[in-house]
């Protein structure tokens, strides 16, 4: 209708048109909501900072967002339901539960740092916080899943939201547990070996001896290059 109808009948009539009620209102809470969501990544995005004390390690705990993003729409078509102003809502919820597990993840493995290279530091981390993050995803998709799958008109308009939950959290885990430790390897990750470049030289000869090593230590070698 607003794209040929409406259009065709003020091109022909010459009078204009305008969405009200509840396409307006609709409209409004939407611009709200992206406004709210962008002072809260801006907000989320400083405190990280400010914790870790860096300004790119609060990337490689954000960029699970997007991909919560996708599991959602996903999870949209699968249901033949239309992204509505309740999707936002729980795109704005869904977004924080995922990124709090990945500061637990990368926390897990900051703990390992001072004692083991950085290759078994995401490892051990990983495999840490893999029950207790897996577990903390199905009990809240399981308690979501009956509104999910229930019929009556009143569960109706919640459904947007719970399919973003749902789908969002059930795909975001699977980025937390595999994307996050990955861009986790920064070269500031590599701490004393950042100040010492012999020793980074060092730990890159010897690190891709580990089977799953050579390519997350690849960063500190391109950073600090083996003298010749």
């Amino acid at each position: 209708m607003t794209t040929r109808i409406l259009p065709a009948v003020s091109a022909k009539y010459g009078v204009r048109y305008d969405l009200r009620g509840m396409a307006e209102d609709e409209r409004e809470f939407l611009s709200d909501a992206r406004l709210g969501f962008y002072l809260c990544l801006t907000g989320k995005f400083l405190t990280l900072a400010w914790v870790f004390g860096s300004w790119t390690r609060p990337i490689a705990v954000m960029m699970v967002i997007p991909f919560g993003l996708i599991g959602a729409i996903w999870g949209h078509l699968l249901h033949g339901i239309p992204l509505t102003m309740f999707s936002v809502v729980g795109l704005i919820g869904m977004a924080g539960i995922i990124i709090n597990d990945s500061i637990v993840l990368v926390t897990a493995i900051d703990r390992r740092l001072p004692t083991t290279d950085m290759v078994t530091a995401i490892v051990d981390g990983t495999a840490e916080r893999l029950r207790a993050d897996f577990l903390t995803t199905i009990t809240t998709v399981g308690g979501l899943g009956p509104l999910l799958f229930e019929q009556s008109r009143q569960a109706a308009f919640l459904k947007p939201t719970v399919i973003t939950l749902i789908y969002g959290l059930g795909f975001g885990i699977v980025v937390v547990l595999m994307i996050t430790p990955h861009h986790d390897r920064h070269p500031a990750r590599c701490g004393p070996l950042a100040e010492e470049p012999a020793a980074a030289s060092q730990a890159c000869r010897v690190a891709p001896q580990a089977a799953s090593g050579g390519a997350l230590t690849a960063s500190c070698c391109l950073v600090h290059p083996p003298a010749v």
